[in-house]
């Protein structure tokens, strides 16, 4: 999974597998769930491809993950 996964440079592989390890000891397939922030589109940014965020349709979501409610607006 570390391979499929970017956080950003200063964040190693052997820290983000220590994170998805403590994280999910207790967690079954039921705790799972999977959303992709909204994008307005691609593109590159200093050599690297990025995505855009859609700020205005992620602020709904952004609020229930700051507020820690269990089930995100789709």
């Amino acid at each position: 999974m570390t391979g499929s996964v970017s956080v950003d440079e200063a964040m190693s592989d052997a820290e983000l597998r220590r994170l998805l390890w403590r994280g999910t000891r207790e967690l079954g397939p039921a705790g799972i769930a999977y959303r992709a922030a909204p994008l307005k589109g691609t593109g590159t940014v200093a050599g690297r491809s990025v995505g855009h965020l859609d700020l205005p349709r992620l602020a709904v979501p952004a609020r229930a993950l700051r507020e820690d409610r269990a089930r995100l607006p789709r």
